[in-house]
């Protein structure tokens, strides 16, 4: 069936356009700058990254401390022992004002839905107040990727992707993405 293998393309694709190709210098980065040159509205630095993604969230993720966090291609990304955080902006999807920027979401919350092999999370009520949709680790697994969208109080549509070669409970996953959705908005 040509369906299963364009899924596994399509993912593939779309976590490669997110994590971008790490020490790529042709994506519009500035020589000597922390910051990339893009049509993204909020650039991020490696001191933003270090503050977003610091070995606070990690631990509250389960995984082990001391990693690192950078810069990569307009976004942020911590690394360390096979799991990988990344946190950016969409700026294929940001609008820039309210209604296209719910519509954004809205589109990038049911995008997710029809991905195959996780568990969709729209409530997100373990969030408060914040409105965002998480696509879980693959049901009854504890490795694989997860991803989620948030709307900020902005109206920034931010992703975030955990990639867990490590055992990730859903417990710890929640309370990990938790603590970053509240620098999130501190920071979009």
């Amino acid at each position: 069936m040509v369906r299963t293998p364009a899924l596994a393309l399509a993912t593939l694709l779309g976590a490669l356009a997110l994590t971008g190709c790490g020490d790529d210098t042709d994506a519009g980065a500035t020589p000597g700058t922390d910051t990339v040159e893009s049509a993204d509205p909020t650039p991020v630095s490696s001191e933003t990254c270090d503050q977003l993604v610091d070995d606070e969230v990690v631990t509250a993720l389960g995984w082990t401390p001391g990693g690192t966090a950078g810069e990569s291609v307009g976004r942020c990304e911590w690394s360390g022992g096979g799991d990988v955080l990344t946190v950016g902006e969409r700026q294929d999807l940001a609008a820039g004002y309210d209604e296209d920027s719910r519509t954004a979401y809205r589109e990038a919350c049911s995008g997710l839905e029809q991905e195959s092999g996780g568990v969709l999370d729209e409530e997100t009520t373990w969030l408060g107040e914040t409105e965002a949709c998480l696509l879980e680790l693959e049901e009854g697994s504890e490795t694989g990727v997860a991803r989620m969208y948030v709307l900020t109080d902005d109206l920034a549509l931010v992703e975030v992707q955990v990639v867990a070669s490590t055992p990730t409970p859903v417990e710890s996953l929640r309370a990990g993405l938790t603590m970053l959705t509240e620098r999130v908005e501190q920071t979009w």
